[in-house]
């Protein structure tokens, strides 16, 4: 199950321009990597942050947790009653500040990369507390790079070198193996060429592509289905799923939130019927041993 990209997040934090000015009312965390904000306003809103994985808003409740965390408890000390002043991407990275004020600023800052992280700062980023490892005293913001976004044609052509042109721009350009799959077979360009093959009409097509990706006002959020399971989610149309059957959404975050409630489900129900499984596994081995008992 994928974690959220850059452009994922970009959608959905644009999507959610009415929280700004809400205010927390109760803040959980479910262990280990996921966090649920409850905010008033205009309207009620239930964020979910999940470590390295995902943030978007959710429609589908969930039982508080009979007794908060550490984490849970520090968070509601700072934030509770604060209100949400700003909501923002780091550079197009995977990282999502909450600015909140009370009678301090302070910062929430989600990480959606690797394992990631939820820190807790002060208004200097000077780190209060890490839902999880050890971090440094002041938060350290990743290195800023070029990005789909922004990319020029001489950025483009300054990040070739001998890997594979699909490697080059899913890593140096941060889109995602995916999107750099979607670039290239868009811009008719061989996925496994050498970067320090591309010819300069290539350039051209590739960047054309990426600005078609990445525009922002052509978006079809939905659901990837394929035999009859929900198999990825989608602010656009793309060609490796153009022969898939897709369900459609008004808003991309509500496709995030049905997508990773219906696996959520899933998982309780494989875990359910694991459980039987052992039941009648263990009661056989019951029944064996009074045999055996028996027969002694």
């Amino acid at each position: 199950m994928r974690s959220m990209s850059s452009l994922d997040i970009a959608i959905v934090i644009n999507e959610l321009k009415d929280v700004i000015g809400s205010r927390v009312d109760k803040i959980y965390h479910y262990p280990p990597d996921e966090i649920r904000i409850k905010l008033r306003g205009k309207s009620r809103w239930d964020l979910i942050i999940e470590a390295g994985k995902r943030f978007h808003p959710t429609i589908f409740p969930k039982e508080s947790p009979r007794f908060p965390s550490s984490f849970a408890m520090l968070l509601r000390k700072h934030l509770e009653g604060a209100k949400l002043v700003s909501l923002e991407q780091y550079d197009f990275d995977r990282v999502i500040l909450l600015e909140f004020e009370r009678e301090e600023r302070k910062y929430l800052i989600a990480e959606l990369f690797s394992k990631g992280n939820v820190i807790l700062t002060d208004e200097n980023f000077r780190v209060i507390m890490p839902l999880k490892s050890k971090v440094e005293e002041r938060y350290t913001f990743p290195e800023k790079r070029v990005t789909p976004l922004d990319v020029s044609v001489e950025d483009l052509r300054s990040l070739l070198d001998e890997r594979e042109i699909v490697k080059i721009i899913a890593t140096k350009l941060g889109t995602g193996g995916l999107y750099a799959e979607e670039i290239l077979e868009r811009a008719n360009v061989e996925k496994n060429k050498k970067g320090s093959e591309i010819s300069d009409s290539e350039i051209e097509r590739i960047l054309k592509a990426i600005r078609e990706i990445y525009r922002f006002d052509d978006l079809k959020p939905h659901i990837v289905i394929k035999n009859g399971k929900y198999h990825d989610y989608q602010p656009i149309k793309l060609i490796k799923y153009k022969d898939f059957e897709k369900k459609y959404f008004d808003r991309y975050y509500e496709a995030i939130d049905s997508f990773f409630a219906f696996k959520e489900s899933e998982r309780v129900e494989e875990a359910e019927k694991k459980s039987e499984i052992i039941e009648t596994l263990e009661a056989r081995l019951r029944k064996q041993i009074e045999k055996k008992d028996e027969f002694e």
